[in-house]
């Protein structure tokens, strides 16, 4: 039986203790019941899941690891990006504000962390094609 079926059905056992055998105009009263029942178990299971998420592994870029080196390159990189798109054309703002945005939060991800993962490695890697596209045009 499903969560929502338990529910029910101690709902249903509930009411019938209560008010002995179920008629047609006890309906409306069981299906609000049920429904406030429902809705409770439902609140209760996204809380437990909210006091008690399960920690997000970062994924690394070899199976040996990130070497500080390898996270110290890629922060620079991140600096070399925000550089780069305060060289941009009044055109390109817009753009270069972006990309600076992003690259500040994933600088300040790998800070935090001291990891690096694939996707940020090519996210800033995209980045950084971009920008040159935007300065070599």
């Amino acid at each position: 039986m499903t969560t929502p079926q338990k529910t029910i059905a101690r709902t249903l056992e509930a009411f019938i203790r209560s008010k002995g055998p179920i008629i047609a105009t006890d309906i409306s009263g069981v299906a609000e019941r049920v429904y406030r029942d429902l809705v409770a178990e439902k609140n209760r299971r996204s809380t437990d899941k909210r006091s008690n998420p399960k920690p997000k592994k970062a994924v690394r870029l070899s199976s040996s690891g990130v070497t500080d080196k390898e996270i110290e390159a890629t922060l620079e990189q991140v600096e070399a990006i925000i550089e780069m798109t305060e060289q941009l054309p009044s055109d390109g703002f817009k753009f270069g504000e972006s990309v600076a945005d992003k690259c500040a939060d994933i600088g300040d991800s790998i800070e935090r962390h001291r990891q690096v993962t694939p996707a940020q490695k090519e996210a800033l890697d995209n980045m950084e094609a971009g920008v040159a596209r935007w300065l070599h045009d």
